[in-house]
C-alpha cells in the first residue's frame, strides 16, 4: 500500500496504468500530532483524471466503543470523558446507557452527530430520577434535537440513556461528552444594524457574564443577514454556535395582550418585531396579531426568522380583516378531475403519477390535498410521471403559498382556475375553493425545507390588515421565539456553480452547470461567462432567461492544455441590470484536470442553427465519434433548453444512442406559448457509470431561434 503524510499531501506517486477497468488504491495515513482536528478530504490525479473526493474526519482522541450488553441501569457502560463514544442502536426497542461521574459545578454536555436517530435521550442521577432532557437551539434540524446539557449540583454518577423514537434499528451514532459550549436560548433572535446591543443568551459553558453578551452587528444589513453570536468554540466542539438576524429596520419587541384583533400591536412598514408564541398562564394557545396599513396594490413581504436561527417554532402567518376573519386571496375553480394512481408520493418529489392527463398541459395548475402545483412536463408515454415545477433541489413548489403535502393513492387531483375573490360561475359540478392569504412553510433558495414562513402580499384595497403569527402544531414556550417583518421586496440574485473541479480530456467539451438563485422577485436575464482562464481553455457564455435559473457553460480544452494547480481558481461572473444599474455577481470554479487519454467520446453537430415557431417543431442530428473501444450505449441530453422547448418521444429511457450506433435524429417542440428568442443549446452525451460525476461531452453550440411568424418545419428524416 501507499504511504501518505497528511502533512505532506501533494501526489502519492502512485501510477494508475489501467484506465478501461475500475481499480482500487489502498493507502495507509500517517496522522501527525500537529494536524489539527477537523474534515479533510483526499483526491487522486491519475491519467484519466481527477478522483472524487473521499473525505475522513481526524479527531483528538480515538473514540470509545460501544460494549454491549449496556441496556440497563445495572448494565450501563462506565466512561471517563471529556470523551467521543461510537454507539449503535442494534435492535428496535434498544436502549444504550453509559454512567459516569460529574463535580459539583461541571457543566457536562452530550451531543449525538453522525446518525440518523431520532433520538430520545435521558439524564438519571443515582436514585434513577431523571434530572434533565434535551432543549435548546438546533438550528437547521427542526425534529431532532440530539443535544443535552445539565449543570450538577453536587459531586455524584449519573446514567445516560440513548433511544430511537421510531424504534428501529442499525443507526449508529457518535456520543460527545465534555464541558463545550452549548446555547440553548437567545432572546432576542436578532438586532437592528449600526449599533451595539445586549443579547440575552442562556445554556452551558458560555461564559457570559449575566447571561448578557454585547453585539456590534454591522452598519447596514438585508433582511436576510445574519452574524454568529461572539462565543468561543473550542477545536473540535460537535455543536455550532447558533446566528443571530441583522436587519435595517425599525425593531420592537412584542407587547402582550395581541391575541384579540383590538388588541393588535400595531407596526410600521418597514419593521420588525421580535416575540413569542408563549401561552399566557391558564391556558394552552397562544396567537400574535399585528395591524398594519397599506395602500391598494402595495406589496408587502411578511416573514418569520424562526426555525433558521434555531427556534422549535414551526410558524403559520395569516393575513386578516380588521375584524379577524381571514381575508380572501382568490377562489379555486375546479375545472377536471383525476387521482393519484401507482403510489403514494412524500411532500417532496417533482413527479406524480396520475391516472390520466388528458385535461391537462404544461402550466396548468393543480390542486392536491390543499396544495396548488404548476405543470412542468407531461408524460410522453403511460408508464410516466406528471413532472411539477420545483426547486433546483428537487422540492416540488407550492404555488400560491401553498404548502407541499404528502399524498396518498386514490387522492383526488383537480385541475384548477385560480380567480379574483368575487368572480361568479356557471355551476360545472365540480367544487370551488376559497385561496386564503396564508403561508405555513416557506422554502428559501435552493427549496431548503424550512419551518419559516413567507407570503408576498398585495393589499387589495386602502387599509389596514391584520397579520397572526401562530405554531402549526398548537405548541408554544419561552423558547418559541421568532422574528416577524414586514419590508418591500428587495430583488437581488447570487449565482452558484457546479462542479467545481473539472476533467476534461483535449479537444473536447465539457458542461459547467450555473445557477442563479433569484430574490424578492428579481426576474431580469442574467448573462453568465467564464474568466480568467489559461490559456488552451476558452468558454461560450450563456444567458439565464427570465422565469429561469440555470444555464449550461460550453468548457473547451484545446490541444495545447494542461492541467491547473490543484489551488487555481476561475471566476465565473453573472452580469445582470438591477435598479437600472449593471451589477455583477461572482463565484468560482476549481481546478481543471486534463486527461491524459482521449476522450472516450467526441459529440459532432449536424446543424449549426435551428429556427422554429411556436406551435411546431424541427430537427437537429448528431454524431458519436467512439474511443478508446467504448461501445456502450449514449444516453443524450438537450442543454439550455427554454421553459417550453423540449424534446419528443424520449422513450422509457430518454434519448439513447444504443450499443453500436453513432448518430441520432430529435425533434425539438416549442409550446404555442414560448416566446420568441435565439440561444445556444447544445446535445451532451454521457457515460452510464456508477461514478457520482459520470464523464460528460458536449456538441459545439446550436443556435436555437424561436421565431414569432409560422417557420417552414423540416420534414422527418
Amino acid at each position: 500500500p501507499a504511504v501518505v503524510n497528511l502533512a505532506e499531501v501533494r501526489g502519492t506517486g502512485a501510477d494508475i496504468f489501467d484506465n478501461a477497468r475500475p481499480h482500487k488504491l489502498k493507502i495507509k495515513l500517517c496522522i501527525p500530532e500537529t494536524i489539527a482536528p477537523g474534515y479533510y478530504e483526499l483526491m487522486f490525479r491519475t491519467p484519466t483524471g481527477l478522483t472524487n473526493p473521499q473525505g475522513f474526519n481526524v479527531v483528538a482522541h480515538p473514540d470509545l466503543a460501544e460494549a454491549e450488553p449496556n441496556d440497563g441501569p445495572e448494565q450501563a457502560q462506565p466512561i471517563e470523558w471529556p470523551s467521543v463514544v461510537q454507539g449503535q442502536i442494534a435492535q428496535p426497542g434498544d436502549i444504550d446507557r453509559y454512567k459516569f461521574t460529574a463535580k459539583a459545578g461541571q457543566e457536562i454536555v452530550f451531543a449525538l452527530t453522525d446518525t440518523e436517530l431520532n433520538a430520545a435521550m435521558k439524564l438519571s442521577d443515582a436514585t434513577g430520577a431523571r434530572v434533565a432532557e434535551p432543549l435548546g437551539i438546533n438550528a437547521g434540524a427542526r425534529r431532532k434535537l440530539n443535544r443535552l446539557g445539565y449543570h450538577a449540583p453536587t459531586d455524584g454518577n449519573y446514567i445516560l440513556e440513548i433511544s430511537d423514537k421510531d424504534l428501529r434499528a442499525g443507526l449508529g451514532y457518535r456520543l460527545h461528552i465534555g464541558e463545550f459550549p452549548y446555547v440553548t436560548q437567545v432572546w432576542p433572535l436578532g438586532l437592528k444594524a449600526g449599533a451595539p446591543q445586549k443579547i440575552h443568551v442562556t445554556g452551558f459553558n458560555l461564559g457570559a457574564p449575566n447571561g448578557e453578551i454585547e453585539i456590534t452587528p454591522p452598519a447596514t444589513a438585508l433582511h436576510d443577514t445574519t452574524v454568529p453570536l461572539p462565543i468561543a468554540v473550542p477545536e473540535g466542539s460537535p455543536i455550532a454556535i447558533p446566528s443571530l438576524a441583522v436587519t435595517s429596520y425599525d425593531e420592537s419587541l412584542e407587547a402582550e395582550p395581541n391575541d384579540a384583533p383590538d388588541q393588535a400591536q400595531r407596526l410600521t412598514f418597514p419593521s420588525t418585531i421580535n416575540a413569542r408564541i408563549q401561552p399566557a398562564a391558564g391556558t394552552v394557545e397562544d396567537s400574535d396579531l399585528y395591524r398594519f396599513t397599506a395602500a391598494k396594490g402595495q406589496t408587502v413581504l411578511i416573514e418569520t426568522m424562526a426555525s433558521r436561527l434555531g427556534s422549535p417554532l414551526d410558524s403559520v402567518i395569516d393575513v386578516l380583516d380588521t375584524q379577524g376573519a381571514p381575508l380572501q386571496r382568490g377562489v379555486i375553480r375546479c375545472v377536471a378531475e383525476t387521482f393519484v394512481t401507482l403510489s403514494n408520493r412524500d411532500s417532496a418529489g417533482a413527479g406524480i403519477r396520475l391516472d390520466s392527463w388528458r385535461d391537462l398541459v404544461i402550466n396548468d395548475y393543480v390542486m392536491v390535498g390543499s396544495e396548488i402545483i404548476q405543470v412542468e412536463d407531461l408524460p410522453g408515454y403511460g408508464d410516466e410521471d406528471v413532472v411539477f415545477k420545483a426547486y433546483p433541489s428537487g422540492q416540488r413548489v407550492g404555488a400560491f403559498a401553498t404548502t407541499p403535502e404528502h399524498h396518498s393513492v386514490n387522492a383526488k387531483v383537480f385541475k384548477v382556475e385560480v380567480h379574483p375573490p368575487d368572480a361568479a360561475f356557471a355551476p360545472n359540478g365540480m367544487p370551488l375553493y376559497p385561496l386564503l392569504w396564508s403561508n405555513d412553510d416557506g422554502f428559501f433558495g435552493d427549496g431548503t425545507a424550512s419551518g419559516d414562513s413567507f407570503l408576498e402580499f398585495t393589499a387589495p384595497a386602502d387599509g389596514d390588515y391584520l397579520v397572526r403569527v401562530r405554531d402549526a402544531m398548537s405548541a408554544g414556550s419561552e423558547r418559541h421565539a421568532y422574528r416577524l417583518m414586514l419590508r418591500p421586496a428587495e430583488p437581488d440574485f447570487d449565482v452558484v456553480m457546479s462542479p467545481y473541479r473539472v476533467n476534461i480530456s483535449r479537444g473536447s467539451r465539457t458542461p459547467i452547470d450555473v445557477r442563479v438563485r433569484r430574490k424578492d422577485g428579481f426576474n431580469a436575464p442574467v448573462t453568465v461567462s467564464l474568466r480568467d482562464l489559461p490559456a488552451g481553455f476558452t468558454a461560450e457564455p450563456g444567458l439565464v432567461l427570465p422565469d429561469d435559473d440555470t444555464v449550461k457553460l460550453a468548457l473547451v480544452a484545446g490541444p495545447e492544455a494542461q492541467s491547473t494547480p490543484m489551488d487555481a481558481t476561475f471566476v465565473i461572473a453573472a452580469e445582470a441590470t438591477l435598479d437600472e444599474e449593471k451589477v455583477t455577481r461572482e463565484t468560482r470554479l476549481g481546478p481543471i484536470t486534463v486527461s491524459e487519454v482521449a476522450a472516450d467520446l467526441i459529440v459532432q453537430k449536424g446543424e449549426s442553427q435551428l429556427a422554429i415557431a411556436p406551435g411546431q417543431s424541427g430537427w437537429i442530428s448528431v454524431k458519436l465519434a467512439r474511443a478508446n473501444g467504448f461501445n456502450s450505449r449514449v444516453p443524450l441530453d438537450v442543454l439550455n433548453l427554454p421553459f417550453g422547448v423540449r424534446v419528443l418521444d424520449t422513450g422509457l429511457s430518454g434519448i439513447l444512442v444504443r450499443e453500436g450506433e453513432f448518430d441520432r435524429k430529435m425533434e425539438i417542440y416549442a409550446e404555442p406559448w414560448v416566446q420568441p428568442m435565439t440561444r445556444n443549446i447544445y446535445v451532451q452525451a454521457r457515460i452510464e457509470t456508477v461514478s457520482a460525476a459520470p464523464p460528460k461531452f458536449l456538441s459545439e453550440a446550436i443556435e436555437l431561434s424561436i421565431g414569432s411568424a409560422p417557420a417552414k418545419v423540416a420534414s422527418n428524416p
